[in-house]
């Protein structure tokens, strides 16, 4: 039986590399994990060497799921949630097993003899688990003349079904060499930023691969630095509606944009997260972490053009 919690998280910039143990045995009794993901192929241990421990569990659809510590009370389970999404596993959420056995958060409640979790999704099929997604409220769009921030909307709450990663590998090349063969971008892709007192930024449609970066805000046109919080390196991108979309660093891992995110916060960004693009086009984190997890390094940015 689970005497006490299992888990550590590691401080920014540092990184543990060990084997992830697939099917491996459980403590009797009650017991919660965070679940980082599933995916249909083999992942390096690399992915998620900035906690530990990290196992995997085979599913009979062939997916494997990763998850995260272990855990006696779901608060405790809970706030580690809070610590992985944090670092970029924004799908994150509590499992519960009982004996080994997966079982849903009410049944390891009731087992508690607590109350149950407001708003809590049953899991009545151990192999299909549902999750909530927080569709983030973008970094808000600034007009330039007056500049003013439009007010922010409340976070929007919808229940999901987690994508099957072949789902979301469907949607790209076969191969990391197809992915970045396939950049090519426009001749005129920099002529809406050729305007005198930009702020210094470099175009993400110019950059081929797969990169992490950390969005600012969106303005109705090219702005002077000032209007950023004199916030460097900046990246730039034409929007479809014609606006300017600003974001900071190039990174090629998670951790190290979060930690810029975090810094944009403090410069004063308060809704400034981490998101992703793959030639020069925005992609959802969760694409690129497949990608990631399918294709290796193969399939990121060139690290000369990375944010150090």
């Amino acid at each position: 039986m689970l005497e006490a919690d299992v888990f550590t998280i590691l401080p920014p910039g540092e990184r543990k590399v060990e084997a992830i143990v697939l099917d491996g045995p459980m403590p009797a009794g009650l017991v919660y994990k965070v679940q980082i993901g599933a995916f249909r192929f083999p992942i390096s241990e690399e992915l998620f060497s900035d906690m530990t421990p990290v196992t995997g569990e085979t599913v009979g659809n062939g997916m494997v799921r990763y998850m995260a510590g272990m855990f006696t009370e779901y608060g405790n389970a809970d706030n580690a949630k809070g610590q992985v999404r944090d670092r970029g596993y924004r799908d994150a959420f509590v499992v519960a097993y009982m004996n080994g056995k997966r079982i849903s958060l009410t049944e390891a409640r009731v087992a508690q003899g607590a109350p149950p979790i407001p708003g809590a999704l049953a899991q009545n099929r151990p192999e299909i688990v549902p999750s909530v997604n927080v569709i983030p409220t973008p970094a808000a769009v600034v007009e330039t003349t007056p500049i003013q921030l439009r007010p922010a909307t409340t976070p929007v709450v919808v229940p999901a079904a987690p994508e099957d990663e072949a789902a979301v590998l469907a949607k790209y090349p076969a191969s990391a060499q197809e992915v970045v063969s396939a950049f090519a971008p426009a001749s005129n892709a920099v002529d809406y930023y050729n305007v005198s007192g930009a702020a210094p930024a470099k175009q993400v449609e110019t950059i081929k691969g797969l990169f992490f970066t950390v969005q600012v805000g969106v303005y109705s046109k090219p702005v002077a630095l000032d209007k950023l919080f004199n916030i460097s390196p900046l990246n730039s991108e034409l929007t479809e509606t014609s606006k300017v979309r600003y974001t900071t660093g190039v990174y090629l891992d998670t951790e190290k944009a979060r930690v810029r995110k975090d810094a944009t916060v403090a410069f004063g960004v308060k809704d400034a997260f981490v998101t992703a693009y793959l030639n020069g086009k925005r992609i959802p984190v969760r694409d690129a972490r497949a990608l990631l997890a399918r294709f290796g390094n193969g399939v990121l940015a060139d690290p000369a053009l990375a944010t150090p």
